[in-house]
Order: structure tokens, then C-alpha cells, then sequence
């Protein structure tokens, strides 16, 4: 008798995998759930941008490296400063600006102009350069007077 079962059993279980193989679609449950029309959202891996937390008044930095992530200034003053820039909310109100002027794009930043890039060769039909992984995009201007700007990232703030 348990030969019979053990037989039954194993009958039930290969004609339950091959009906599932065999049956409707193919595509996976989670892409049916999260998919919109033609794609996947993956909502998790857009990043998001947090918000201004660092507030100056009237402050000068000279010859230093100042990362704009998270820095509301007003009438604030940067003489020959070299930025890094990821991608977060910043806010330069009334924010004077002299000499060199040196930017580094990491993360999420440098990602976007490599993406603007590889639609630019797109567009021009050309193939794209590949990009350095992990390697920030560096961007310098000389100032021939000083600049004041007033300027806030689109991103971050309510």
C-alpha cells in the first residue's frame, strides 16, 4: 500500500509542476503587480532627495572643498572653492561667487549627465563614450570678477 502512495504522490506533484509550466503566462507575478504599461516600476531604487539641513547667514569660505548637498546660505561668500555635487537640495540666496570656481559631480549628479551624454551621442547618432565607473565628473570656471547668485535646487525644498 505505501508503494501505491509513495507512486499517487509523486504523480500528483509532477502533474501539478507540468500543469504550472504549461499554463498562461510566463511572466513573473512580480512584474504583473508592479509593472505599468511596457516596464517595471521599482519605485525603491529612485533615489530621493533630502532636504537643505545645513543654514549659514553671511558666511565666508576661502580655498576649501565644500560639498552643496544639503546647504541653504544667504549672502554668503565662496572664494576659490572647490564644490561636490551628488544630486541633494541646496539653496545659494544672494551667494557671492570668485576666482575659480571648481565642481565634482558624484552619485546620482554624475549619473545624470552620463545619461544627458549617452542622449547627446544618441542624437547625433554616434556611439557614446563609456563611462568610468566610479569616477566623479570634474568641471572648472574662472571667474574674471566676482558673481553673485541666487540659485536653489528644483528638488528638496517644500
Amino acid at each position: 500500500m505505501s508503494k501505491i502512495m509513495l507512486a499517487f504522490g509523486s504523480f500528483i506533484v509532477g502533474a501539478s509542476v507540468m500543469f504550472l509550466m504549461l499554463s498562461g503566462s510566463h511572466t513573473s507575478t512580480f512584474a504583473q503587480v508592479l509593472g505599468g504599461p511596457g516596464g517595471v516600476l521599482v519605485s525603491a531604487e529612485v533615489p530621493t532627495v533630502p532636504p537643505a539641513n545645513l543654514h549659514f547667514s553671511k558666511a565666508t569660505w576661502s580655498g576649501l572643498v565644500q560639498q552643496l548637498d544639503g546647504v541653504d546660505c544667504t549672502d554668503c561668500v565662496f572664494n576659490n572653492v572647490s564644490f561636490t555635487y551628488g544630486g541633494g537640495a541646496f539653496n545659494f540666496n544672494n551667494v557671492a561667487i570668485s576666482k575659480n570656481f571648481r565642481l565634482t559631480l558624484t552619485g546620482a549628479a554624475a549619473n545624470t549627465i552620463i545619461l544627458l551624454r549617452i542622449l547627446e551621442a544618441i542624437s547625433a547618432a554616434k556611439p557614446p563614450i563609456p563611462p568610468q565607473p566610479q569616477t566623479p565628473i570634474q568641471r572648472t570656471a574662472i571667474a574674471k570678477q566676482t558673481v553673485t547668485i541666487s540659485l536653489a535646487s528644483p528638488y528638496g525644498f517644500k
